[in-house]
């Protein structure tokens, strides 16, 4: 990897640094985040915990880290150019595309189910499941058009870049540094991303996105690009929602999961993997002196 910053630590302890930061705003979030709950959940405290949350654990990290190991902390986090019109819009084609085939992995790890001996630790899973739903949907309020505008701006702005900022633009950053390697720095910021969700039956489009996320990144050394597609992703799925409960209809989410649509997923996934690879090539014209990941 052709590294163009100068880091002012070694590796080994840009990782450590990484993990202490993370820990103690970890902390830090958590005590805000009762406090504000304390006396019970309520659709403005769940946002202002959300908010805390997300700025507390993943932006602040991010910027402390940032500063500490490099005189440039803009190109280290990868935020000093703009991304290309045209990558742009490849990212928002292949979300669209992408649609059907998702929703059939999303059905696909809902159904799965573990062993009977490992039933106790199921019935947790999907316990945590259910919180985290309910918790998005106090979220949306009283789920009016206002209501849906501002968890528009927490679920979708505000997540898409705060978590952009921690996963792909530190975290895997840090990874690719290592003698492991981009391809396994990617996979493994996916798998993390995907777990600190703790929605265990929706880990695998997670894990999926979250790879999508991590290789925009690389090809392009623009953190902007994956920030712009995690941003659509939350706001597509927050409209579904919006609309599952407002309009009774639940199209968008069933697109593609149906069995009789299985040509429609296999359509999806073949416009999907070509979309994928012409942003790959467009990413190429990026000179390897623009792209500290290449």
């Amino acid at each position: 990897m052709k590294e163009n910053i100068k880091f002012l630590l070694p590796p080994a302890q840009r990782i450590w640094l990484f993990l202490l930061v993370t820990l103690l705003c970890m902390v830090v979030a958590s005590v805000l985040v009762h406090l504000v709950t304390i006396h019970g959940f309520t659709p403005g405290k769940v946002r202002v915990a959300t908010i805390l949350q997300d700025i507390i654990m993943f932006i602040l990290p991010a910027v402390i880290v940032a500063m500490m190991c490099t005189r440039t902390p803009d190109r280290f986090l990868m935020v000093n150019k703009a991304p290309s019109a045209t990558a742009a819009l490849l990212v928002f084609a292949t979300l669209l595309a992408a649609i059907p085939a998702m929703n059939w992995v999303v059905e696909w790890n809902r159904c799965l189910s573990l062993p009977e001996s490992m039933g106790a630790l199921e019935q947790w899973m999907r316990s945590s499941e259910t919180n985290a739903a309910e918790m998005t949907g106090m979220l949306f309020g009283t789920w009016s058009a206002g209501a849906f505008a501002v968890a528009l701006m927490i679920v979708s702005l505000l997540a898409g870049l705060s978590e952009e900022l921690y996963f792909r633009g530190t975290l895997q950053r840090l990874l690719v540094t290592l003698p492991m390697g981009k391809h396994l720095a990617v996979w493994t910021t996916a798998v993390l991303f995907s777990a600190m969700h703790f929605q265990f039956f929706g880990f695998v489009p997670r894990l999926l996105l979250g790879a999508y996320f991590g290789y925009l990144v690389v090809w392009t050394g623009c953190l902007w690009l994956p920030v712009i597609a995690h941003v659509l992703n939350n706001g597509m799925t927050a409209y579904a929602m919006w609309l599952a409960h407002n309009q009774g209809t639940d199209n968008i989410n069933t697109l593609g999961a149906e069995p009789q649509q299985l040509w429609l997923t296999l359509t999806s996934v073949v416009v999907t993997a070509l979309l994928i690879f012409l942003t790959w090539r467009t990413a190429k014209r990026v000179t390897p002196e623009s792209n500290p990941l290449e």
